[in-house]
């Protein structure tokens, strides 16, 4: 996933979760600037890389949405278990009862955990 699409994914959960579209339109702007200051930034030695500085911005934008981006590496140990033991439904389930996750989220996880990128 590009960092573009990144930004695209993060504005279609702002609107699942019922933000405002006013809400949704000044956090895709300024997903935008960010990603085009990025484009435009040279590596220096003491800066964070691009990558780092979008992790952290976009870290800061979920804390404040209070939203959570899960991932193997964040999910229940019982979870990972399951998942990796082929017991997907039960991984899913289990996944959305700790969590409090929709179907959809528990499904990225579990699909993450399998693959073994740590990525949902």
């Amino acid at each position: 996933m590009d960092l573009r699409e990144l930004a695209e994914t993060v504005s279609r959960i702002l609107e699942r979760k019922g933000s405002s579209p006013v809400q949704v339109r000044r956090v895709r702007a300024k997903l935008e600037l960010l990603l085009d200051a990025l484009e435009l930034a040279s590596e220096g030695p003491n800066m964070p890389s691009p990558l780092e500085h979008l992790e952290s911005r976009l870290d800061d934008i979920l804390q404040k949405l209070n939203l959570r981006y899960l991932t193997e590496n964040s999910a229940p140990r019982e979870v990972v278990e399951l998942a990796k033991a082929g017991r997907r439904t039960e991984a899913v389930t289990t996944y959305r009862r700790l969590v409090g996750a929709t179907l959809e989220e528990a499904l990225g996880v579990i699909r993450a955990i399998k693959r073994g990128d740590g990525s949902a």
